[in-house]
């Protein structure tokens, strides 16, 4: 992730979550899906956040700032 001491998960409650890797502490949860999100990914000196769920919708983050900066059809 931004970091090589972060992570993301993502979970049934709509939430992708930024997570500090060695303590497992949350940094940060970054909303919008109206569904369950499946998968997250990090990707590249842009510090962006990817995830997509049921409604076939990736969303996409900032890390920094936790803002949605697009959602993806």
């Amino acid at each position: 992730v931004g970091r090589s001491s972060q992570g993301l998960s993502t979970s049934a409650d709509q939430q992708t979550r930024l997570h500090d890797a060695a303590n497992g502490n949350l940094i940060r949860a970054m909303g919008g899906p109206g569904d369950a999100m499946y998968c997250a990914v990090a990707a590249g000196k842009s510090a962006l956040a990817f995830a997509g769920g049921q409604e076939g919708v990736l969303w996409v983050w900032q890390i920094e700032n936790g803002q949605a900066v697009q959602q993806l059809k």
